[in-house]
């Protein structure tokens, strides 16, 4: 919502503190109406140094996503993995011993 969506422009990017300077948007900068060149070179610097905000691809809120089930994985389901306990078998920082014989 932040950078491609609603929250890019207009209220909802000021409640969000998400603005830029006004060059930096598409379609704020009328090339041919530039005073002068120092003013134009002026406009290249800010977009070179500072970037430009990408195009406003949503104009309303996206809806929330569903809750994800985790998959099943046979390397980390398999019954031959699991301590007398039922958990998964794991060495040093939480690595599934499969991941660890697979790998080696």
């Amino acid at each position: 919502d932040l950078v491609f969506g609603f929250k890019q422009r207009g209220p909802a990017a000021v409640e969000a503190v998400n603005v830029f300077h006004p060059v930096t948007y598409e379609g704020n900068v009328d090339w041919d109406n530039i005073a002068t060149e120092g003013e134009r070179q002026s406009i290249i610097s800010q977009v070179d140094n500072f970037g430009q905000t990408p195009i406003q691809l949503f104009k309303a809120k996206h809806p929330r996503r569903e809750r994800v089930l985790p998959l099943y994985h046979p390397f980390l389901h398999s019954p031959a993995l699991l301590a007398p306990s039922g958990a998964p078998l794991c060495l040093s920082r939480g690595v599934p011993a499969v991941l660890l014989r697979f790998l080696s």
